[in-house]
């Protein structure tokens, strides 16, 4: 017959155990309304990093076009301000 305090003697029993708590604790923490509120915090930090790598990336991009139409304006002789030679083809970088 099998006794209790051979079941207690068992690691998988510890460790089931261990994940009951576990699972109880975090639908108890996660179903708060701080953990809501963090939640809610970290995804609108997130969403703001994004917007914000989005305009550093924009703003890298047309520097990197006008430094590409700058060399070619300085290679031809033509500092008007207008577009390069037509027998330059321009580059455009795509995101």
């Amino acid at each position: 017959m099998v006794q209790i305090q051979d079941i207690m003697k068992d690691q998988k029993t510890w460790l089931f155990l261990g994940g009951v708590a576990v699972g109880a604790a975090a639908v108890t923490i996660l179903g708060s309304k701080a953990a809501r509120d963090l939640a809610i915090a970290g995804l609108a930090q997130g969403m703001k990093m994004r917007d914000d790598a989005e305009a550093a990336l924009s703003s890298i991009k047309e520097e990197a076009e006008d430094a590409y139409v700058q060399k070619f304006r300085t290679l031809a002789g033509d500092d008007d301000g207008k577009c390069p030679p037509a027998e330059i083809e321009v580059k455009k970088i795509e995101m």
